[in-house]
């Protein structure tokens, strides 16, 4: 219990995963984690509450908490998952209400409470722990260097002294995670620019921005106006309100858009001691004999409308949230069922994940999760792995990557090249290039959807053909140090067509050069193209045969390059795009005419990417390899997956279908 996908032991703080335990032992799982999220949620408005007081009177206090809790940030987190998180705001907002007090009064009870507070907010989540005690240090920094108050800083100091004590069983866990954890420091490859922290800010905000664009506004202008009354809650306030910021651009940049969940604390107090301050100065402005104004209902008014128009946001988000977010299927729950009942304890479950995102995309630990924590048995599971926590799971989602990526996979160290001829008939190949961020899929091939129409000799009629229904096929990799060359070749009476992928360490380009011949007279051939889930053909040019490639707005998808036809027996009769459909990939149809028994084609694939240095070596890695070395005895899979799914089905040496329903296959090995 609290082992994440690596299962390589507890991986979240004890506090955490003892309320989570009571709350299974009380209700079962499935009804524990779907109560858990709300009622989180409700909780963090309490401490909020408490921490508004501070500030401002108690109905703009019982408002605030109200748009804390009605926030999209919030409800966000209830749609992915985010209890831990919650848990930490919880307290660690209380941690801050007596932090406040001990540094403003002195006293024994507010230090105590604090450092309370901060041993339970250690116990609940450890990236809210990395942000309340970064708040909690920046705040007696900067309260020490306008006020040169000594005695009230060493007081506050020592609250965060006590908690960290109190803390002290605690120790174990944070040194084993500083040793299994991934590197999450910033490099200059995936440091934010201003563009990310942008679309982070309208993607998180996005069903309310126009009301928390002003809110930001307003309540950098209400602790402007606080310094003179209340220096500490001026200090605070204003740590809170940048301390998202600087953490996105230093200690959080791997994963800026954690910081921005808690952007929220530092707003709605600044926003509503502006307006509470503004309406008390209006009372006291002379009025015309006989005008009657109540402002501090006026306040309340203008405080209850945004609140009221949070919770239609924050309702929106949540319906939205089914939408974006993964919602596991009776479907699934029923595959993984039948692997809890029917699968050896310990057998290890491969999975690419489900295919809401995309045919490519690296989701596997969705389900994952579900097979560690439902299912009870250990999984093998794609992700992006420098967006991982731990280094095992670093390297068992590289390999899952890599598995799932074609019967044999090339990696030249920012080029990912994957077959999976002669099983599989979609991504052949595959071509992935690492702009920054971990491979992102840039083109793929599809023998299914390359078509041919043809005369054999001494027949009337035109027969269509593709090779993925030739009665013979044959794969087979070469490679050196530098370079690697797939070769695929099907077979039917009177025709043949031949694949050549070539990828070397040297060059960014990936080279597919196709050759058919008949015994007789080939009237078209077509090559299908796809681009990735992230990509969009663009700007295209017919007559060079040359398409654009970019990516998708979004978060870190930088994804530029080209595919050309560089050469071709016959000339190109006609290109057909689809750039960026509503559903599915971007496809390309390069069709030809070449009223001839033989034909070839040469594309070249050219993501925007350096080679990687002179020296390094070119590596090869086969699916059955990584499967055996990682002892993977099933695999989970979409029914929607054609890719994955044929690729099974067809590899009767290796796979063999056990269990499936209307939206899962479980497939298991036939010699693990």
């Amino acid at each position: 219990f609290g082992d994440d996908v690596t299962g390589g032991g507890v991986q979240y703080p004890a506090f955490f995963l003892l309320y989570l335990a009571a709350l299974v032992r009380m209700m079962g799982e499935i009804p524990a984690l779907q109560f858990s999220g709300p009622f989180l949620a409700g909780l963090t408005g309490l401490p909020m509450y408490l921490f508004l007081r501070r500030y401002v009177p108690r109905e703009y206090a019982l408002l605030g908490s109200a748009m804390m809790v009605f926030s999209e940030g919030i409800s966000e987190m209830i749609g992915w998952g985010g209890n831990p998180t919650l848990l930490g705001i919880f307290f660690g907002t209380l941690f801050l209400t007596f932090l406040y007090d001990t540094v403003a009064k002195g006293t024994w009870r507010a230090r105590l409470l604090a450092a309370a507070s901060f041993a339970l907010l250690a116990g609940s989540h450890q990236v809210s722990l990395a942000f309340f005690g970064f708040v909690g240090i920046l705040f007696l920094s900067l309260f020490l260097a306008l006020t040169r108050r000594i005695p009230s800083f060493l007081s506050g100091l020592s609250a965060i002294a006590l908690g960290i004590l109190g803390a002290a069983p605690l120790i174990p866990f944070y040194l084993s995670l500083g040793q299994t954890g991934a590197d999450f420091l910033p490099t200059a490859s995936n440091f934010p620019s201003a563009q990310d922290v942008g679309f982070i800010f309208g993607w998180l905000f996005r069903e309310a921005l126009i009301v928390w664009i002003p809110i930001a506004v307003i309540s950098i202008v209400g602790y402007a106006r606080l310094r003179s009354q209340d220096i500490v809650g001026f200090c605070l306030g204003v740590t809170l309100l940048v301390s998202p910021l600087v953490l996105a651009f230093t200690l959080m940049a791997v994963d800026p858009v954690r910081a921005f969940y808690y952007l929220y604390l530092g707003m709605i107090p600044g926003a509503l001691i502006f307006v509470e301050r503004a309406l008390s100065r209006a009372k006291s402005i002379p009025r015309a004999r006989g005008l009657k104004a109540d402002w501090n209902s006026a306040g309340v008014a203008v405080v209850i409308g945004v609140a009221l128009f949070l919770v239609s946001t924050s309702y929106a988000r949540m319906n939205s949230a089914t939408d974006w977010y993964y919602v596991a299927s009776t479907d699934v729950l029923d595959g993984l069922s039948w692997i809890q009942s029917n699968a050896p304890i310990g057998s290890v479950v491969a999975t690419n994940g489900p295919m809401k995102y995309g045919n490519d995309e690296l989701v596997g630990c969705m389900w994952g999760w579900w097979i560690e924590g439902y299912a009870r048995r250990p999984s093998l599971c794609t992700a992006n792995p420098t967006a991982l926590a731990w280094k095992d799971q670093v390297l068992m989602a590289a390999d899952a990557d890599r598995a799932f990526y074609g019967t044999n996979v090339a990696e030249t160290g920012v080029i990912r090249v994957g077959d999976f001829a002669p099983f599989g008939t979609e991504g052949n190949p595959l071509v992935a290039a690492n702009f920054g961020f971990g491979y992102t899929t840039f083109a793929s091939f599809s023998d299914a959807g390359m078509a041919i129409t043809w005369k054999p000799s001494q027949s009337a009629s035109d027969l269509e053909s593709s090779p993925s229904q030739m009665p013979i096929h044959s794969a087979n990799v070469t490679t050196d140090q530098t370079r690697a060359v797939f070769r695929y070749g099907a077979d039917g009476p009177n025709l043949t067509v031949e694949r050549i992928v070539d990828t070397s360490q040297s060059s960014p380009v990936v080279w597919v050069n196709y050759t058919v011949v008949a015994i007789g007279v080939l009237h078209t051939v077509e090559v299908k193209i796809f681009g990735g889930s992230r990509t969009i053909f663009g700007g295209n040019d017919p007559s060079i045969g040359s398409i654009a490639v970019s990516n998708v707005p979004g978060f870190r998808t930088r994804i530029q390059g080209n595919l050309k036809l560089t050469a071709a027996s016959s000339d190109l009769a006609r290109m057909d795009i689809s750039p960026h459909p509503a559903n599915g990939n971007p496809a390309a149809i390069f069709s030809f005419a070449p009223n001839q028994t033989s034909f070839s084609a040469s594309f070249a694939v050219m993501p925007s990417v350096d080679p990687p240095p002179a020296g390094g070596d070119l590596r090869l890695y086969n699916a059955i390899s990584i499967f055996d070395n990682r002892r993977v005895q099933y695999a989970l899979l979409d029914r929607a997956d054609v890719r994955h799914v044929t690729w099974c089905a067809q590899d009767a040496q290796h796979w063999r279908e056990v269990y499936s329903n209307e939206g899962v296959v479980v497939f298991e090995r036939t010699n693990a």
